[in-house]
């Protein structure tokens, strides 16, 4: 899975916009519901968390994922390929 904030982002607030999710949701309560908002398996959401975690930020809400998603797409960061 290629990890671009900007794709993911969208999806995660389309989500959002639909009810799907609450900002508030915790990561690991939501995970199942996330691989199908991002078309991936678990292993992939654990990459993206990872990759993430990265800057620094460990999020832990829907919300917190969000917001680093949105400030990776704002500097121009599309985030690692993690599967070759």
């Amino acid at each position: 899975m290629d990890l671009f904030p900007r794709t993911l982002g969208w999806n995660l607030e389309r989500a959002l916009d639909a009810g799907e999710l609450k900002s508030e949701d915790n990561l690991d309560d939501v995970a199942d519901q996330l691989t199908q908002i991002f078309k991936c398996d678990s292993l992939d959401l654990v990459e993206l968390v990872m990759t993430v975690e990265e800057t620094g930020r460990s999020p832990r809400t829907v919300g917190e994922l969000l917001t680093q998603l949105e400030r990776g797409s704002a500097d121009g960061a599309s985030a690692a390929n993690t599967k070759k």
